[in-house]
């Protein structure tokens, strides 16, 4: 199990940090740093590596889906990727891998292109088409249900477009029955097939971290 620690850049209000060995930084959905953010950290430690998942809401948890939106409404987007960006810097590595669920999928996007300490990125049901992609050196690795309203076909073909036109390797699975959010086990959507070959997959592409 893991510890709370004080935030150290501005907008952390505090990380849920555990393990050892090469860093991964977990980024939330608008459900904060809850029961799946640390079941990931904490299963991430078990195979062989330090995650951290810094709150980028302020300590909120939010308990319904209108609180979770009402709390990532006071979210500014530039203002999350800018922290969770900082926080990086924190971590004195130039081999960091990023996972992000749906909101934090996005953000970790947009951080790889701001930070070349990112070498590996995985997404759960986030895309951003409208990234400079060719300022990112990690390869991107996404999750998508085929039925997530909020990730339509015509997203995914622009992301793809965007991340090959930048040269960069991309690896995007699409899980053709599944919703948003196929792969938290505290929500009705989770479906335990999808989720387990979507983190195996993941952690392969994290295992580029441990090759030089």
């Amino acid at each position: 199990m893991g510890e709370w620690l004080p935030g150290s850049v501005p907008g952390v209000a505090r990380v849920y940090r555990t393990g050892e060995g090469p860093p991964v930084v977990v980024l939330h959905s608008w459900w904060g740093v809850d029961g799946h953010l640390r079941d990931t950290c904490d299963r991430l430690a078990a195979a062989g590596y330090r995650a951290e998942s810094p709150d980028l809401l302020g300590g909120a948890e939010p308990g319904t889906e209108e609180e979770a939106q009402a709390a990532a409404a006071e979210l500014n987007p530039e203002a999350a990727v800018a922290s969770a960006a900082a926080h990086v810097d924190t971590l004195g590595s130039d081999r960091v891998g990023l996972v992000g669920y749906s909101l934090g999928g996005s953000v970790a996007l947009a951080v790889a292109t701001e930070s070349p300490a990112v070498r590996v990125v995985v997404t759960y049901a986030g895309l951003w088409d409208s990234l400079p992609y060719e300022r990112a050196t990690a390869s991107i690795h996404a999750h998508i249900g085929k039925l997530d309203p909020h990730v339509p076909g015509r997203l995914r073909r622009r992301f793809r477009g965007a991340v090959e036109a930048a040269g960069l390797p991309l690896a995007l699975h699409e899980y053709r029955r599944q919703p948003h959010g196929f792969y938290d086990h505290t929500r009705d959507e989770y479906d335990e097939h999808a989720a387990a070959l979507a983190w195996d997959r993941t952690l392969e592409a994290l295992g580029a971290l441990r090759r030089a």
